[in-house]
C-alpha cells in the first residue's frame, strides 16, 4: 500500500505516487492513447485500491468524465483530486471552478491550479485568477490553490509566494525537459518544501524516454525527500501495479 504524506502545510494528504491522466484523455494528440471512460475507471479504482489516491487532471485533458466514473463507490474523501485552469481572468477562473465542480461530480476541488505558468511574466498576468482561486477556497469550494510551470525562473519566483500553497514541475534524473539543471530546480523545491509549499513532480519518466529505466527513474524522484509525490502516467493495470511494487520496495528499503 503507497504510503500517503503531508501535501506541504495544505492539510491535505497524499499518496507518494500520483496518477497523471494527461494522456489518456479525450484532449490527447494521440489517439492511441485515448482511452473509453469504463476502461480508464476501472485503472482509477484500482489505483485507489493499491493505496494511489492523488489523481491529477486538467480542464484540457478531457478526463473529467473519466475521473467522474472512477470515483463511483469510492468514499470521496479519500481521493485528493487536483486540476488547473488557463483562466487569465478572475471570471474565467471562477467559470472553470464551476465546471470542473459540475463535471466532476463532486463539492468540493482538493486543489486548483494555474496550468503551466511558463514565466514570470504570465504568472503576474494571471494574478487575477489566481485571487479568484482563493476567493473560491474561502466558499470551501476549492481546498488549496496552486500553480504548475515548466520553467525555472516561473519556479524560482513563486518560492514561498503566499498565493501559490501546491507547486507542480518537471523533474527526471535525465535532465530531460527541462530548461535548467538539475541543481537549480532541486534548490527550488528544497527552498518551496521548506517554506510549507506542498511539492510534486512530472516528467518522471522524461515522456517515455526513460520508459526501460521506469525503477531507477522512480527511485530518483522518490528518494526527495522534499518532492511529497511523483506523478506518473499509466494505460494498463500491470503499469500501475508495477509501479506501485516499485514504490513500496523503495519505501521499505528506505
Amino acid at each position: 500500500m503507497i504510503a500517503r504524506v503531508p501535501l506541504g502545510n495544505t492539510g491535505l494528504q497524499v499518496s507518494r505516487l500520483a496518477l497523471g491522466t494527461g494522456t489518456t484523455g479525450f484532449n490527447c494528440q494521440s489517439a492511441q492513447s485515448r482511452m473509453p471512460v469504463s476502461e480508464y475507471a476501472a485503472l482509477l479504482q484500482r489505483a485507489h485500491a493499491l493505496g494511489v489516491t492523488f489523481w491529477d487532471t486538467s480542464d484540457d485533458y478531457g478526463t473529467y468524465p473519466h475521473v467522474r466514473a472512477g470515483l463511483q463507490g469510492i468514499d470521496r474523501s479519500e481521493i485528493v483530486i487536483v486540476t488547473k485552469t488557463w483562466a487569465l481572468s478572475a471570471q474565467d477562473a471562477r467559470r472553470s471552478v464551476e465546471e470542473a465542480l459540475t463535471e466532476l461530480g463532486t463539492d468540493y476541488l482538493d486543489v486548483f491550479m494555474l496550468h503551466e505558468v511558463d514565466s514570470p511574466e504570465e504568472f503576474g498576468r494571471r494574478m487575477q485568477a489566481l485571487e479568484e482561486l482563493h476567493r473560491c477556497k474561502e466558499e470551501g469550494l476549492v481546498r488549496a490553490v496552486g500553480l504548475s510551470t515548466h520553467a525555472i525562473l516561473t519556479l524560482e519566483a513563486v518560492v514561498a509566494h503566499p498565493l501559490v500553497e501546491v507547486i507542480l514541475t518537471n523533474f527526471n534524473k535525465a535532465n530531460l525537459h527541462m530548461d535548467a539543471n538539475l541543481k537549480d530546480y532541486s534548490k527550488a523545491l528544497m527552498e518551496a518544501r521548506a517554506a510549507g509549499q506542498g511539492t510534486y513532480v512530472m516528467k518522471t519518466l522524461a515522456e517515455g524516454k526513460l520508459a526501460h529505466d521506469v525503477e531507477d527513474a522512480l527511485r530518483f524522484n522518490l528518494s526527495k525527500p522534499w518532492i511529497d509525490s511523483v506523478t506518473v502516467g499509466v494505460r494498463f493495470l500491470n503499469e500501475l501495479e508495477e509501479m506501485v511494487a516499485i514504490a513500496d520496495r523503495l519505501a521499505v528499503e528506505a
